[in-house]
């Protein structure tokens, strides 16, 4: 009997969630837990509770996410279910087991401000690559992600910094300051930008319309040279009352200055309007539907 074979894409999955978790463990382990920094999520949720009773944040964690697995086994699926499974024992294990023996970050009078800012970034990071594979960390990760089947229009980032919130205003509670909530916001907006720009930077790209009588001169060039299709938008002049076709082509930014050479070259009277595109799926880019 022949053994299942293991695809590639999944050792890749592995292989960037495996990363992924690693920064993420050292965001907090170095950064943001010696300083008393809970941003949110069940992490910041388990740093609080380390705070006070010494719990271990990777167990921690993973208990608290239990209940919330059991959730996502419902009303997400099974297949989100395994994956979010797999990142959060990752985490544990990075977080209680290997990040331990790094040296956490002590610096001098700015330790706080920077350990905010660089653990924010790390985390955000290693959020990114763990999300970038259809995977989560739990916790309010996955309240976001169904947060984001019914609000698909809000960015991943912005949703978690929403729902983490509430856990940073706890911490003034707990640490009996506002300065460790205002550093958890300062690391949580960090995070959210740096999670989006991996997340959607790799799939941002410009949207060009060109408006050109040799159009069909431009087309060829574009699929040829660039890989690229083109679409036919059906136009009138408002002035000469004569009908147009403007070439609409989505492109990624290291493509566009390629895509304005060949029109510049087939009709340098040519009319192109460039709009920034946040993010582009379907063929040739990012897959629309990922498993």
């Amino acid at each position: 009997m022949k053994k299942p074979k293991i695809s590639k894409d999944v050792i890749w999955d592995m292989a960037i969630v495996t990363v992924g978790t690693l920064v993420y463990a050292i965001g907090v382990h170095c950064f943001t837990a010696p300083h008393n920094i809970a941003p949110g999520g069940v992490t910041g949720i388990a740093t609080m509770l380390n705070y006070l009773f010494g719990a271990h944040i990777g167990l921690t964690t993973f208990l608290i996410n239990i209940p919330l697995l059991l959730l996502a086994w419902k009303f997400i699926g099974k297949s989100f279910f395994y994956k979010t499974l797999t990142a959060i024992a990752l985490f544990t294990v990075m977080t209680d087991y290997v990040v331990v023996w790094l040296p956490t970050y002590t610096g001098g009078d700015n330790a706080r401000i920077l350990a905010s800012v660089f653990g924010g970034v790390l985390s955000g990071a290693g959020l990114g690559l763990v999300f970038s594979r259809g995977y989560t960390t739990g916790g309010t990760d996955i309240i976001t992600t169904m947060l984001k089947i019914r609000f698909p229009y809000f960015s991943t980032g912005k949703l978690l910094f929403l729902v983490d919130l509430t856990v940073v205003l706890s911490s003034v509670l707990v640490y009996g300051n506002l300065e460790s909530a205002l550093f958890a916001l300062i690391s949580m907006f960090a995070a959210t930008k740096t999670m989006d720009a991996i997340i959607y930077g790799g799939e941002k790209g410009k949207t060009v319309l060109v408006i050109s009588d040799r159009s069909e001169a431009i087309v060829p060039r574009i699929l040829h040279e660039l890989g690229r299709g083109a679409t036919y938008l059906n136009a009138e002049g408002t002035y000469s009352h004569e009908a147009k076709k403007v070439l609409m082509i989505a492109v990624r930014n290291t493509e566009y200055h390629r895509l304005k050479k060949i029109v510049s070259e087939v009709d340098p009277q040519a009319f192109l309007i460039v709009l920034e595109t946040s993010e582009i799926t379907g063929n040739g880019f990012k897959p629309m539907i990922e498993d």
